[in-house]
């Protein structure tokens, strides 16, 4: 725990994902900073997030459950920032200016004033609120968080600028940059000078075995080996391989979790039909890593010629690890040079098919085993990139 003096207010600024119980990176290293003493206060910018909650708070249930301990100490932080419900009276604009000066004095009640304070963005909408907090707070260290390409995925042209300048705007403004991947510095920064962080994704164990998954029983029934992908179900996946791997094998147990993108429909439909392949939908978060441990080797089949990759950061990579599993991939991944034999990287059919066995068979090897988990507890856990963020902040000021 550090000493009283070095304690630091922390501003989060993010969202949270209730649709798929999915903690952001932000809520991580919230977590982290909480655990080692600063004053962290959460400031939730999910769409329509009051009218849920208030619903969803009001019943009994276990959806209703898991959202207060996200939001009174569990996942996200305590105390958490009220929200302030503007009367619904008030037209559209009024409704946002009231919304902005009720939430900043929120916030100024809960700030130690004789602690330097960092704020944290994650996205270029609070915009507003951080030129609020700017002029509130002059002497705080601003932090701008790149964790995925919020920009790409607007559709809207018109939308799609807007956040371009107000990502521009908290660039310039920003007393530093974090970044999941090196790839979102060069692409964005576009040659203003500013100290960088790259922080990478981390995993937390202790999260992902929290919950009970039913399906994991069944699982447990399928023939071995038992061949898991887990994340989202898009067109980066190399679909032909795949289904070859899987027309070939019946005998081989395929296990897919995640969201399956419309735009690959008919790919899935026809992958779907085969009775070796095993769809479990979306796994909460908190069950994840009992639907991985019941894997015998983790896919990641991303096809090595879509230009996405670079923007990825290697999670899928670091969660398979942590609970033990090797991995086939067609993909190289910085981990490649630290942990050796962990991750069979091909570059062609026969070489996937074999690099499958071999990694089944070497599932439970007691050595391996103890590499691929050590290296993503010791070195890619929450705690520890919550202490490099937090000694990147106090280099800023």
């Amino acid at each position: 725990m550090i000493e009283k003096h070095e304690r630091r207010n922390w501003i989060f600024l993010s969202q949270t994902k209730f649709r798929m119980a999915v903690p952001r990176r932000a809520h991580h290293l919230a977590r982290a900073l909480l655990g080692q003493g600063h004053r962290v206060i959460w400031v939730d910018g999910g769409r329509s997030l009051p009218g849920k909650l208030k619903s969803l708070l009001s019943r009994d249930t276990e959806e209703a459950t898991e959202c207060k301990e996200w939001l009174r100490g569990g996942v996200i932080v305590s105390p958490s920032v009220p929200w302030p419900l503007p009367p619904k009276s008030l037209p559209d604009v009024l409704r946002r200016i009231f919304f902005r000066v009720a939430l900043l004095r929120n916030i100024v009640r809960e700030i130690a004033r004789e602690n330097q304070t960092y704020i944290f963005v994650e996205h270029p909408r609070f915009l507003p609120l951080v030129y609020m907090l700017k002029e509130r707070f002059p002497d705080a260290v601003l932090l701008y968080c790149m964790s995925d390409d919020v920009i790409l995925f607007q559709r809207d042209p018109a939308s799609r600028r807007r956040l371009e300048i107000m990502q521009r705007k908290l660039i310039e403004m920003a007393d530093g940059i974090v970044s999941v991947v090196p790839y979102f510095i060069e692409k964005y920064l576009g040659g203003i000078e500013k100290p960088t962080c790259i922080l990478p994704n981390g995993v937390s164990i202790e999260l992902m075995t929290r919950e009970r998954f039913l399906q994991v029983d069944k699982l447990n029934e399928l023939p071995h080996p038992r061949i898991g992908f887990v994340g989202a179900i898009t067109d980066i996946l190399y679909w032909p391989m795949m289904i070859k791997l899987v027309e070939d094998h019946p005998a081989w147990s395929f296990i897919f979790a995640g969201q399956v993108d419309a735009n690959i429909a008919d790919k899935w439909s026809y992958l779907e039909k085969f009775p070796n392949v095993n769809y479990l939908g979306v796994v909460p978060y908190q069950a994840l890593g009992l639907v991985l441990e019941a894997f015998d080797v983790g896919l990641i089949p991303f096809n090595p010629e879509n230009t996405r990759l670079k923007e990825l950061d290697d999670l899928k990579l670091k969660e398979y690890l942590a609970f033990g599993l090797p991995i086939v991939t067609f993909n190289r991944f910085a981990l490649f040079s630290e942990i050796p034999g962990a991750i069979r990287q091909v570059r062609s059919y026969e070489e996937f098919e074999q690099a499958v066995e071999e990694a089944a068979d070497a599932r439970y090897d007691a050595g391996l085993l103890d590499k691929r988990r050590g290296l993503v507890l010791d070195r890619y856990n929450w705690v520890y990139l919550g202490e490099e963020l937090a000694q990147f902040a106090v280099r800023l000021g």
